[in-house]
Parts: C-alpha cells; sequence; structure tokens
C-alpha cells in the first residue's frame, strides 16, 4: 500500500567481444549501452519475505531513453503499467498486454519491483548495528553481502573475497525530513560466472560498486535521495571442441534517484 513518486535517471552498459582461436567474432559479439530517465508515481502491491515489491502499479508519466549517445527519444507519456516479480523473473504490462522488450527493459533499470527473493537488504549488508555519530565508518557484512549476491546473480562469492567500508557523512533535512547522509564503496570477487564450463579461467572478476544515499532517521520511511554504481569487467577464457575461446565484458550499471512519498 506504500505509495511515492520516484525520479530517477541511469546507465546501463553491457559489452562483450567473443574471439575464437585469437580472431574476434562479430556476429557473436554485442554492445549496448543506454541511458534512460523516469518520472513515476509507485503504489506497492504486495512484498516478498525479504520485504521487496514484489508487485506494484506504476503510474509512469514519462519514460525516456538514449541508445549509444543518440538523441534521447520518448518511450512512455502518462500510462499506467503493472509490474510483477515471479519466478526470478519481471514482467510489464499495460492493460494485461506485455509491454515490448526495449520498454521492459528500460524500467527494470530503476528497480521498482525485486527480481529475486534475496537473503539480505541493504540495511542488514550496509548497515550496523551499533550507534554512530557523523564521521563515523563501518566495515560492510562480508556474509550477508556474500551469500546474497550469490544467490541472486547465482556467482559463488565467499565472504572473504568481499571489502569495504561505510561512512556516516552528516546528518541533513531534505523536504523537511530528518535524514542520515551515508556513501561506501566495497568491493567483491568471484572465481566463476554461471553458463561456463569447467574449464574456463576468469580473470578481472572483482565487481565493484558505490553507493550514497540520504536515509530518514525514521526507520519505517524510505529513503529520500540514493545514487549507486555497480562495475566489473571480468574476462572469460575456455576451451572446447579443439578451439579456444575467450570473452571479454565490460558491465556498467549505474542510478541517482530522488523519492518522495505520496
Amino acid at each position: 500500500g506504500d505509495k511515492y513518486h520516484l525520479s530517477s535517471e541511469g546507465r546501463s552498459k553491457n559489452v562483450m567481444e567473443l574471439s575464437v582461436n585469437g580472431e574476434v567474432v562479430p556476429s557473436k559479439s554485442q554492445s549496448k549501452d543506454f541511458s534512460a530517465k523516469i518520472e513515476v508515481d509507485v503504489e506497492v502491491g504486495a512484498v516478498n519475505e525479504s520485504g521487496r515489491p514484489k508487485t506494484a502499479t506504476l503510474q509512469v508519466i514519462t519514460l525516456s531513453r538514449s541508445d549509444d549517445s543518440a538523441a534521447e527519444s520518448s518511450l512512455l507519456n502518462n500510462v499506467k503499467v503493472e509490474a510483477i516479480s515471479a519466478d526470478g523473473a519481471l514482467s510489464y504490462s499495460v492493460d494485461g498486454t506485455p509491454v515490448e522488450y526495449k520498454v521492459a527493459e528500460t524500467l527494470e533499470l530503476f528497480s521498482m519491483v525485486g527480481k529475486g527473493a534475496t537473503s539480505g537488504n541493504n540495511d542488514s549488508m550496509l548497515g550496523t548495528d551499533e550507534p554512530r555519530k557523523p564521521g563515523d565508518e563501518w566495515e560492510v557484512n562480508g556474509s550477508e553481502v556474500a551469500e546474497s549476491f550469490s544467490k541472486e546473480a547465482g556467482m559463488d562469492i565467499s565472504s572473504e573475497s568481499v571489502s569495504g567500508t561505510m561512512k556516516f557523512e552528516k546528518l541533513v533535512e531534505i523536504g523537511g525530513v530528518p535524514c542520515q547522509k551515508v556513501s561506501g564503496t566495497f568491493t567483491m570477487n568471484s572465481p566463476y560466472l554461471p553458463g561456463f564450463p569447467a574449464n574456463a579461467k576468469f580473470s578481472n572478476s572483482t565487481m565493484t560498486m558505490g553507493m550514497s544515499g540520504a536515509f530518514p532517521t525514521d526507520p519505517t520511511l524510505q529513503p529520500v535521495e540514493e545514487s549507486a554504481t555497480m562495475q566489473m569487467s571480468p574476462t572469460v577464457a575456455f576451451s572446447a571442441q579443439g578451439k579456444s575461446f575467450e570473452l571479454k565484458t565490460d558491465f556498467l550499471q549505474s542510478k541517482t534517484s530522488k523519492i518522495t512519498k505520496k
């Protein structure tokens, strides 16, 4: 039943280059890089066991997208969209008809419904059990981060490979709401990615994440501002059927949001 207005912009970049016996195969390589903006009123319908929304009604005021730095184009204007997360997949529909792939892909960037039932949440992974004052720093919960990302992304991440710190920067007031300004960065390493043969060798498989936000001192309220960046550029090398393969990937996702409770 929670209602809020979301104003957000983000970027998603996913570049993959496949080489076979040292030669790049253009037909098996791909590049996708888009930026998007959204203004939307969200009403949460239901949440999963982790407290993440699994159904929501999205009154999309504007949704626009720019691919590969091209001119921005409008995707939706004043349209009601039903968003549902089920069995690890997201679906978006208008009057019972699924939206086209490009629209769904763009909506997914803004994470208004959860894709899965992760074992942790931002508070348990990045928060602290001890009282903190402005200027204090603490380590992220490596075991919670590892378990959550391993479950959702299908990676095998150990708690020992997770490192990072959070910082309580200062107290601020935004729109009359007292907030704690918190920021931090952390990294994690996966020894493999799902879907590759057992002989695959991975390099540069460290994922780096940064986040900051203004979180109300009242824990029942949603964040007022949030920003997050995730970046990873792994290389996978393996052999099959007498050939050597190498896959280079460059992944980046970033987002900044302002949330106003309705």
